[in-house]
């Protein structure tokens, strides 16, 4: 399971060296708006720019939805290089442990030529990836619910659910910080989710999703928005206003 932090940590990493080998059983997701915030330690950075993904769709939708993906999935949206089953790990431990290697490329290369052996099947995305782009690549939260209301099928239906499920307001504050991502270096997305982290936990929203999903357990958090219509654009601009600090300026080079 690679959720949140995880997921930072090994997707942001230097595609050169590292690798990210899935397996059978391996499950990647970015929920964070179902406890009231946003993917950040680079999620905004790295979801707004997926592979074969220039609209922003496919990230805005697995941002907005918590979709979780598999090992194919993850592979065919470019959060994972290679596919390994479970049962063969032992075996690829054993083959990068005895192998004499002058350099981190070298390893990778091994890895890779090991896995190539394998096949992850196919990515449930693939089939819903019009469905996706044609809701998702709307520019606001209004009118993907619209897309998605205009369309008779499970998929819309499933959506819309995992929409009304999570926080109002960091639906639409997670839409706007992908966007704004786009066109952001990495560094700079970082300042921008440090500063907007800082907002999101003076309103209180994640307090209130934590309580809700770790610490009452009760699964029924009372966020500050009662729908996503009720969220305001003043209410989303607040969270995005600079936060600044004696010692160290978030915002600094952006």
């Amino acid at each position: 399971v690679v959720m949140g932090g995880g997921m930072g940590i090994s997707t942001v990493a230097n595609p050169s060296i590292g690798l990210r080998v899935v397996t059978d059983t391996s499950k990647l997701a970015m929920p964070e708006v179902n406890i009231g915030l946003f993917p950040d330690v680079g999620g905004t950075h790295f979801l707004s720019h997926l592979k074969n993904d220039s609209t922003g769709a496919l990230g805005a939708y697995l941002a907005l939805t918590a979709t979780p993906l598999n090992a194919a999935s993850a592979i065919d949206v470019g959060l994972a290089d290679a596919y390994c089953p479970a049962t063969a790990l032992p075996e690829l431990l054993a083959t990068l442990e005895n192998g004499d290697f002058m350099s981190s490329a070298a390893v990778r290369a091994a890895a890779l030529a090991f896995c190539s052996a394998f096949s992850a099947g196919d990515s449930a995305l693939a089939p819903q990836r019009s469905a996706i782009e044609a809701a998702f690549s709307q520019t606001n939260v209004a009118a993907i619910v619209s897309a998605l209301n205009s369309t008779d099928s499970p998929f819309a239906e499933q959506a819309l659910k995992a929409l009304r499920r999570a926080s109002p307001l960091m639906v639409h504050a997670t839409l706007h910080a992908l966007q704004r991502s786009k066109s952001m270096t990495l560094a700079q997305a970082l300042r921008m989710e440090r500063s907007l982290m800082r907002r999101c936990f003076a309103h209180g929203e994640p307090v209130e999703g934590i309580r809700a999903l770790a610490v009452d357990k009760d699964h029924t958090p009372r966020w500050a928005h009662g729908s996503l219509e009720a969220v305001t654009e003043q209410a989303i601009a607040a969270l995005f206003e600079p936060v600044w600090d004696d010692a160290v300026h978030p915002l600094r080079g952006l």
